[in-house]
Parts: structure tokens; sequence; C-alpha cells
């Protein structure tokens, strides 16, 4: 009897933990696809098409497919700056010559 219990107890939070990390992901990508909408200056269909293109599982390369070449550039520009701020360097823009 007890043992059953626990399986049970540790079933149910493995599931409801499941589904809050679920809920947790969805949120945060709908955090990202605003500032991407912000950043990259996304309209209103291309909004939907990603929202859309999320839901189905798609990913990046179906994604920048309905970018625009200028979003497509703002999109690299911003991995850049990102990169070389995460290995401890200035962004490629703001280093200094020699």
């Amino acid at each position: 009897m007890k043992k059953t219990l626990i399986t049970i107890v540790t079933l149910t939070a493995i599931t409801c933990s499941g589904t809050s990390i679920g809920a947790g992901n969805r949120q945060g990508g709908e955090q990202r696809l605003q500032r991407m909408q912000q950043h990259l200056n996304l309209s209103d269909s291309q909004v939907e098409e990603i929202r859309s293109i999320r839901e189905q599982g798609g990913g990046r390369d179906e994604v920048r497919a309905i970018l625009t070449d200028e979003q497509i550039e703002l999109v690299r520009e911003s991995h850049r700056q990102r990169n070389g701020e995460h290995r401890g360097g200035p962004p490629k823009d703001q280093e200094t010559q020699e």
C-alpha cells in the first residue's frame, strides 16, 4: 500500500512538473517572438506565420524563409554581437584597431 501511494505521488509530481515546464516554454517563446517583432520590425502576418511554424515544430530554417533580406541581416548582426560578448570580448563592431 505504501509503495503504491509513493508511486502515485511520484508520477503525479513528474506529470505536473512536465506540464509547467511546457507552459513555461510557450510563455518564453511568446516573449521571444515579441522581442523578434520589435527588433526585426516583423509584420503581423510574419508574426502569425512564425507562431504557426513553432506550433508545428518548425525551426530556424522555416522562420528565416519568411524573413526579408534586411531582417536576416539584423539577425546575423545580433548573433555576431552576442557571440563576441559570450566569448568575453567586445562585439565585432566595437573592437578597436591598433
